[in-house]
């Protein structure tokens, strides 16, 4: 699966907010009706909170991002990361075990097996994957290496009345690159139901404004993702 670079037009702030509370909408719907609002501890349940916290952390990401708190971003970005990854795991059948142990010792399990979501890729035809690459770049900045310190030095720059450019080059990136891939790829991990995923049920009509972002990035990018 290799997602290639969207077109400038797709990111929009308030947008991209709706489109969260309009997943966390039908996710929560799905945690009230099929797992006892969210009390009982099953496979079912886990994805929907994994997925929730993904989102409510891609709300994070976006907020420090519109007020160009890149460093903080970058932070907020990798922990996103692992709750949608933790979220696309949980709901491969092969995961059963793991959602088993993240309900029962509530404070570990929270990393995601990402070994499991490419043998899952691997059994669909997806050979080429992106995760290693991109969770070690976050990863990188997360953490106070020199690289995360420059960083933080660029927004602190800024705030002093720097006036190069750089904080606003580094927020325009993220946001029409890596943001509308980041929020097709958790609109595809709601909706998908391929074999060896257990359902969410959750349908483009559930999700109307999600799901027309979600074709409109397919159409902009037809090799993107998983047709």
């Amino acid at each position: 699966r290799r997602i290639i670079k969207p077109m400038l037009s797709l990111y929009d702030y308030d947008s991209f907010k709706s489109y969260l509370f309009e997943l966390e909408s039908a996710l929560s719907r799905i945690g009230l009706r099929d797992c006892q609002d969210l009390k009982a501890n099953t496979q079912l349940s886990a994805a929907v909170y994994a997925l929730l916290r993904a989102t409510s952390l891609f709300r994070s990401v976006l907020s420090l991002l519109h007020t160009g708190l890149m460093d903080a971003s970058d932070v907020i970005r990798r922990a996103y990361w692992e709750a949608w990854m933790l979220g696309y795991e949980f709901r491969i059948d092969a995961s059963s075990a793991h959602a088993a142990r993240w309900h029962l010792e509530k404070n570990k399990h929270g990393e995601p097996n990402i070994g499991t979501v490419k043998t899952f890729e691997r059994s669909h035809g997806i050979t080429t994957s992106t995760y290693g690459a991109a969770y070690g770049g976050l990863s990188e900045v997360a953490h106070p290496t020199k690289s995360a310190a420059e960083n933080s030095v660029i927004t602190i720059s800024a705030l002093h009345g720097d006036k190069s450019g750089r904080i606003e080059q580094a927020r325009d990136t993220i946001a029409r690159e890596d943001a509308p891939a980041m929020l097709y790829l958790l609109i595809w991990t709601v909706l998908a139901e391929w074999p060896g995923m257990i359902s969410l049920g959750i349908t483009p009509e559930d999700i109307p404004k999600s799901a027309a972002f979600y074709s409109e990035y397919n159409q902009q990018n037809p090799i993107a993702i998983t047709q």
